[in-house]
């Protein structure tokens, strides 16, 4: 049978291009656009949990519909009439959105899907992807999806260009399509090379959740701009930290951190707040080694540096510890800052000791792949004999232990944030002295007791141009038992002397999860345009 392609397009109702945003196929009746609506409140203006971000997917599916039928190379069986395609489009379309609505990742959202109709050798223009309008500024990618090889890749193209959002192409060409987007500056991503789907929706996904970060920064000193600051190695730039990702910082003073805590002593109902906590946190430990009472007080800080980022809208927090000894504040509160770095690394907050800007990032990125809460720490070469008594991993090769690893702020959701916390002790930092008791609580946890032993150890250079990461295996601790920042992990990994030669460009802390997440790691280097620099990978 043969149709008459003007007659056929009129009848159909669509012009050179039909637009269908509902997600059950379209009747004989022309397709009708959906109304605007309005954006979703975004993250981007900071604040906000990071373990919320979601990848909003916008479905776009291309239908070409022939005019006639034929036979040649691309046609081996007998070809649908154009009625009959654009039955069998509609239903597969309608297939598609029930398949990626059973499928898709709890981080993402499914907008309303997209249906295009064109002819067979069509060449859309802005103005047909334009129609696409209405949630453009919700959209985090596009998936696109049932086009012939060279519709698609005009589509793509024009879809990448109008809307600066990175595509996710059918899986035939997705390597073409995405290899051409790349060329031309644009993103394209197909599914199969990162694993599937919701692989690379978390990359996306964390790649999101970095450039919505906005930090908190405790100090009088003021940050690195430009320059050599306090921050100890960190990034040194925070105009290029914004230019470059989007990140953001807050600098709060030692006078704002103060009145601050006083406006929570002076509210009954927020110190009920501090009082509850202090308790749930004191019947779930396994051990206490301290004045309950004296522990209330880090939780208080911790109340008030969460008071302070939401007032901020910032979502993540570093004070610097000596910066804090020197105001004597810590002294006369009888707190450390380690208590507030776990509690909100335990939320998903990403959360560093010392001002550390460089770990800071990397525990972003790392808790978003991983969704678990993440271990910072000072790194370096073992010395046998100059510990404490040392704990052993069952089967460890004691002689294997090659780097020490560890600071008091473990993180409690280390294995998942939707798993149960890690058993833990609470014990005080500064030793009990002249009849005092001690004070400033930290978080004991018996690392050898966690089946897990493979981590993703790393961390930013101070220009934040380099990631280096590299895998490790846990054989032992130290300082369980002791006071002070004693707690250590015992790392064994390959080509020691290599790996703590490549350190020198980095600095001494580093951030650990449980798990590898080498390749996802090179992957998101790819997507912010890092250097990625992986040890101990052939």
């Amino acid at each position: 049978m043969k149709t008459n392609r003007r007659t056929f397009l009129g009848a159909a109702g669509f012009g050179l291009t039909g637009l269908c945003l509902n997600t059950t196929p379209a009747s004989a009746n022309p397709p009708v656009q959906a109304a605007r609506r309005e954006a979703p409140p975004s993250h981007r203006e900071g604040g906000g949990n990071p373990r919320d971000v979601k990848i909003n997917v916008k479905l776009v599916y291309y239908a070409m519909i022939n005019s006639t039928t034929w036979e040649g190379p691309c046609v081996y069986d007998d070809m649908p009439t154009p009625e009959e395609k654009v039955v069998q489009e509609r239903q597969a379309f309608a297939r598609t959105v029930a398949s990626l609505k059973d499928s898709l990742s709890h981080h993402a959202v499914l907008l309303e899907p997209a249906y295009f109709e064109f002819p067979e050798n069509a060449k859309p223009s802005h103005e047909d992807i334009r129609q696409l309008d209405a949630d453009k500024d919700e959209v985090d990618v596009f998936f696109l999806t049932g086009a012939g090889s060279h519709q698609e890749l005009r589509f793509a193209s024009l879809l990448a260009e109008i809307y600066r959002k990175p595509i996710v192409p059918a899986a035939h060409y997705g390597r073409t399509t995405a290899a051409y987007l790349k060329s031309i500056g644009m993103e394209g991503y197909p599914t199969y090379v990162y694993g599937d789907q919701n692989k690379l929706i978390g990359l996306l996904r964390a790649r999101k959740a970095f450039q919505q970060c906005r930090m908190l920064l405790v100090t009088d000193i003021g940050g690195a701009l430009k320059g050599p600051g306090y921050m100890r190695g960190s990034a040194r730039d925070f105009d290029d930290l914004k230019n470059r990702f989007g990140i953001g910082v807050a600098i709060v003073s030692y006078k704002e951190l103060s009145e601050a805590r006083e406006r929570i002593l002076q509210d009954r109902k927020q110190m009920q707040e501090v009082e509850g906590l202090t308790d749930r946190i004191w019947a779930n430990a396994r051990r206490r080694h301290m004045e309950k009472e004296v522990f209330q007080a880090n939780v208080l800080f911790y109340h008030t540096i969460k008071s302070l980022m939401e007032k901020h809208r910032c979502n993540s927090y570093s004070i610097e510890c000596i910066e804090f000894c020197a105001s004597r504040l810590a002294q006369a509160w009888k707190v450390t800052p380690c208590v507030s770095f776990s509690l909100l690394n335990a939320e998903g907050y990403p959360t560093a000791c010392e001002g550390e800007i460089g770990c800071l990032l990397a525990m972003n990125l790392f808790s978003s792949i991983a969704d678990k809460s993440v271990y910072l720490g000072n790194l370096n070469p073992h010395v046998p004999g100059v510990c404490d008594p040392e704990q052993w991993v069952e089967g460890a090769d004691r002689k294997q232990t090659l780097f020490r690893f560890g600071h008091n702020v473990p993180g409690l959701k280390m294995l998942g944030y939707n798993q149960p916390d890690l058993p833990y002790e609470i014990r005080n930092f500064v030793p009990a002295k002249n009849n005092a008791p001690g004070w400033g609580g930290s978080f004991k946890v018996d690392f050898t007791k966690i089946e897990d032993r493979i981590l993703t150890l790393g961390r930013f250079n101070p220009s934040t141009t380099k990631l280096l990461a590299a895998k490790v295996e846990l054989v032992g601790m130290r300082g369980f038992n002791a006071e002070r920042c004693s707690t250590e992990m015992h790392l064994s990994v390959a080509d020691p002397k290599e790996f703590h030669l490549k350190t020198a460009d980095y600095g001494h802390h580093y951030v650990a999860v449980y798990g590898d997440y080498l390749q996802d790691l090179a992957h998101l280097g790819d997507m912010l345009g890092i250097e990625v620099q992986l040890h101990g990978v052939a």
